[in-house]
């Protein structure tokens, strides 16, 4: 909360700069202060929320798979300090749309290796890299995220999903 209570301009013209440097991660651009600024940007997303339903609609789309995470299962207190590791739930719990994880494979000695082709030059990457090492055996997931008030749509999914897993993830 420090970094968000600066000033704007300190946080345009230096901070955001630098830490452009260090990770491709875009930085919170606004927290809302006020009910007024709160109660414009709900209303921003309402108008969003509405125009993409219209196009899951004209798409065919009921449901959808995402990642769930961005890595197996970080070490303990990570996750209060990495912010890009909970990026995939943002958008879903910021439109009120139902989503669930399901387990769908483990972490592989193949994972870790493909590790090795992970950029070196963002430090968020270097963070995952990290947060890998000792990682093998540990769950992967997927997110499954449906319209608002379809629940039972992603859990029928998420059951099917377990359904098609191999015993054991």
């Amino acid at each position: 909360m420090t970094f968000y209570k600066l000033p704007w301009l300190l946080k345009k013209l230096v901070l955001n700069p630098i830490l452009s440097l260090i990770t491709r991660v875009p930085p919170v651009e606004q927290v809302f202060t006020s009910t007024t600024s709160l109660t414009e940007a709900m209303h921003e997303r309402n108008l969003f929320v509405k125009a993409y339903l219209g196009e899951l609609t004209s798409a065919g789309v009921d449901a959808l798979l995402c990642p769930a995470m961005l890595l197996p299962a970080p070490p303990c207190g990570v996750l209060g300090t990495f912010f890009p590791a909970v990026l995939p739930y943002v958008p879903w719990n910021t439109m009120n749309f139902p989503a669930g994880i399901a387990p769908i494979t483990k972490w592989s000695k193949e994972d870790t290796a493909a590790m090795a082709t992970y950029p070196t030059d963002d430090l968020a990457y270097k963070m995952v890299h990290s947060y890998c090492k000792d990682a093998e055996g540990l769950p992967l997931a997927v997110q499954v995220v449906a319209r608002p008030y379809k629940d039972e749509q992603v859990l029928r999914l998420m059951r099917e999903l377990e359904a098609s897993t191999p015993a054991g993830v």
